[in-house]
């Protein structure tokens, strides 16, 4: 059971780095979780590669909802989904962007998008670095959203509302898109949906 905790925790959670030059390596990690900005946010932790002792979490950034995340191919900044206060203090599905402290790991917020839809569930960033996408569960879409060079993010460039529903009609009334990715070559957009 302890191996099968160990192995989920590290398969579930985004690998950052390794550290060598010691007789030790360590993989750091971080972890996005369901709690809100009161109660937790983007934990980060590592993992010592030659004995397997993963170090307690500690808490790189409060935040809300960051139930997905996703790293910057070449930039030390790190993608979430999440749920942000909009301007007159409304809760706000989103996607946010997070710059990474080299030296000790730590968040910071750079911006925030909308997610153009419910219930955001997971974000990808294309290889080249110049795009993120997000797909949404709760409403059943996916957007889009050019990335500048400082890793912020701009706003959705492009939205796909899904449409239609299932067979099991108590759990695919409506569209669900699970997760959303680039192909290789970058020019086309893969979404998984429920619905």
């Amino acid at each position: 059971m302890k191996n099968f905790l160990l192995t989920t925790m590290v398969l579930s959670a985004m690998f950052t780095h390794v550290r060598s030059g010691s007789a030790e390596e360590k993989l750091g990690f971080y972890i996005g979780t369901a709690t809100s900005e009161d109660s937790g946010g983007i934990f980060q932790s590592e993992i010592d590669l030659e004995s397997g002792v993963v170090q307690p979490p500690t808490l790189a950034t409060p935040a809300s909802r960051t139930t997905f995340i996703w790293l910057h191919p070449s930039e030390n900044v790190l993608y979430s989904v999440a749920e942000v206060r909009g301007e007159t203090g409304e809760k706000m599905p989103a996607i946010a962007a997070w710059k990474i402290d080299a030296v000790d790991g730590k968040l910071t917020k750079i911006n925030h998008q909308s997610a153009e839809g419910a219930g955001p569930c997971f974000v990808t960033v294309r290889s080249d670095g110049k795009y993120a996408a997000v797909a949404n569960y709760g409403s059943g879409s996916i957007a889009i959203y050019p990335l500048r060079e400082d890793g912020s993010i701009e706003p959705a460039s492009g939205k796909i509302q899904h449409e239609g529903s299932g067979p099991v009609a108590a759990r695919q009334a409506g569209p669900h898109a699970h997760s959303v990715r680039f192909d290789p070559s970058g020019q086309r957009l893969l979404a998984a949906d429920l619905g």
